[in-house]
């Protein structure tokens, strides 16, 4: 039977390994990790999935072998132990991290759905404007594109534009004629993202998928 010091030793020996520089002590960490099952291990997981799920190279399996790894051993460890409120606090950290790049923090609230889209109506209507754009891009994953309409006409650039990226549009509906108003946001950023949305779906509903000139177009 493992006495109290020595799993004290495994636990911190894990987060020496899942805080190491190098990739392969990180795979170690997280293999230790899934042995554990330890909650003072979640936040150091929460920061594996956020920054190996960025802008991975195709070829880069060992960074993505860590993403997932890591988001496997979250769900075998909440699975098992609950999703605390230590757990939630942690969570919270790491998605109002504004050091955090956006697609690792996405990654994570979708890569743990069970227990984040209970959190994700608080998410949608927090005070800071990274928050909630993060927010309106994991309920458009998990929940559908109709979440982020309301999220148009947020006071924040930022959130209106990750709303637009994500809304779902039908020729003629009140969302594009909302969209089509948007053409004059007093924003740059808003306005390019809706013209890119526009083109997105106007694209889309061209015959066969091709554009006028015959070549494919790009979703």
């Amino acid at each position: 039977m493992t006495s109290p010091g020595d799993a004290r030793a495994r636990v911190s020996l894990a987060i020496a390994w899942l805080t190491a520089p190098e990739l392969d002590a990180r795979l170690k960490g997280i293999s230790l990790a899934m042995e554990l099952l330890d909650g003072r291990l979640v936040p150091h997981l929460f920061r594996m999935v956020v920054e190996h799920s960025v802008s991975l190279d195709a070829n880069d399996r060992v960074s993505r072998h860590v993403s997932e790894g890591a988001t496997r051993v979250l769900h075998a460890l909440f699975d098992r132990h609950g999703f605390t409120a230590a757990d939630r606090s942690d969570l919270l950290a790491a998605v109002h991290d504004s050091t955090a790049p956006d697609r690792g923090v996405l990654a994570l609230l979708t890569g743990l759905r069970t227990w984040t889209v209970p959190l994700l109506k608080t998410l949608l209507d927090d005070p800071e404007p990274l928050t909630r754009a993060r927010a309106v891009q994991a309920s458009c994953v998990l929940l559908g594109p109709a979440q982020a309409v309301r999220h148009l006409d947020d006071p924040s650039a930022f959130v209106r534009a990750a709303a637009v990226a994500c809304v779902q549009l039908d020729p003629g509906g009140t969302t594009r004629v909302k969209l089509e108003a948007m053409r004059s946001d007093p924003v740059a950023a808003v306005r390019s993202a809706v013209e890119r949305r526009l083109d997105q779906v106007d694209a889309s509903h061209l015959p066969n998928g091709d554009d006028q000139d015959g070549h494919d177009t790009v979703g």
